[in-house]
């Protein structure tokens, strides 16, 4: 063999498709925060996209594009495709979990329904008893919503 040539093992071929084997290495192949900060990172923007959500005029959306996440979503909720339900009907289903964005969904998804559950007492309570402040925080949250995207569209022309 010429000395500039490479063997071409099963290792280091670039068209062998390495299976993760264990549910760990699916779970680690999915796409997500690892760390403990990043996590935490995520769930607080699940939180506000979650109050949000509650928020009459304002979009848990706004929030992802205002926090930086909107394409992660995009790309995670994408990752639920025909091609995860193919590999899930051969029953490869580590495969799938490896695909599927999990990690992502499941920490952000945690976050907004923390944020539904425990403010939706609390929205109701300020609409009724409060609804002059409450109308004018959201009247600046819209506002605020309406700037940054604006922003954001002129920075791309």
């Amino acid at each position: 063999m010429p000395p500039d040539t490479k063997e071409i093992s099963k290792e280091n071929d670039p068209l062998t498709i390495t299976r993760p084997t264990t549910w760990t290495e699916s779970w680690m192949a999915s796409p997500g925060p690892v760390t403990v900060v990043e996590h935490l990172n995520l769930f607080i923007k699940g939180l506000g996209m979650g109050t949000a959500d509650i928020v009459p005029g304002v979009s848990g959306g706004t929030i992802a594009f205002i926090t930086g996440i909107y394409h992660s979503l995009l790309t995670a909720i994408s990752s639920i495709n025909g091609k995860l339900f193919r590999q899930a009907l051969r029953l490869r289903f580590k495969e799938a979990l490896a695909e599927l964005h999990l990690r992502f969904l499941i920490t952000l998804v945690s976050g907004i329904a923390v944020a539904l559950i425990s403010t939706a007492h609390l929205m109701h309570y300020l609409l009724t008893e409060h609804p002059v402040p409450t109308w004018s925080i959201f009247f600046g949250l819209i506002t605020a919503s309406i700037l940054v995207v604006g922003h954001s569209i002129n920075n791309r022309v």
